[in-house]
């Protein structure tokens, strides 16, 4: 077994296990401000590991990235408008009740890119020889562009859904109670 043609997959296998075992949980969920970035570090830390496989771009397919990535928190940042939110009002803990939407696009993304290169290696081939446009290296680019948008709107989200923790904790204060990160 090679573990080098093996290791840019675990990294991917890992956020799918950890979003899986997220969105396993269907009640609502807590909200803790200060861990809400962890989830798109981890996410943006996999997005670049794939990343990190593929050559360079072209100008104008890293300028369709960075649109993407900026339609992604768009997004993100709709979403995470549309998230319920509420105080606990006997522990004072934000809890939200989210649409399970976002995780399943982004393990569709994972899913979709390494599915494509474990059944066609000549999507590999094609991406590392430069063929910019070969049909195999267009799927790649594509499958760049979905993974950072699903990575920017995880990001766009949990910002949002920050913004709007704090002022509910602070109500909750001024009500009375000063917990905010205290487990349910």
């Amino acid at each position: 077994m090679n573990w080098q043609h093996l290791l840019p997959y675990l990294t991917p296998l890992l956020v799918v296990a950890l979003i899986v075992w997220r969105s396993l949980k269907a009640k609502p969920s807590p909200v803790k401000p200060s861990r809400l970035w962890i989830r798109p570090v981890v996410l943006m830390a996999a997005t670049g590991s794939v990343l990190a496989t593929t050559p360079l771009p072209r100008p104008l397919i890293l300028l369709v990235l960075a649109a993407a990535g900026v339609i992604g928190i768009a997004v993100g940042i709709f979403a995470g408008r549309a998230v319920h939110m509420s105080v606990h009002p006997e522990t004072g803990v934000v809890e939200s009740r989210a649409t399970p939407i976002a995780t399943v696009i982004i393990l569709v993304l994972f899913a979709f890119r390494y599915g494509m290169r474990l059944m066609f290696p000549e999507l590999n081939a094609a991406a590392g020889a430069g063929l910019h446009g070969h049909a195999a290296a267009q799927v790649i680019q594509l499958t760049d562009g979905l993974l950072i948008f699903s990575s920017a709107m995880v990001a766009g989200q949990a910002a949002t859904l920050w913004v709007r923790a704090r002022p509910l904790i602070q109500a909750h204060r001024a009500a009375g109670t000063s917990v905010e990160d205290a487990p349910p």
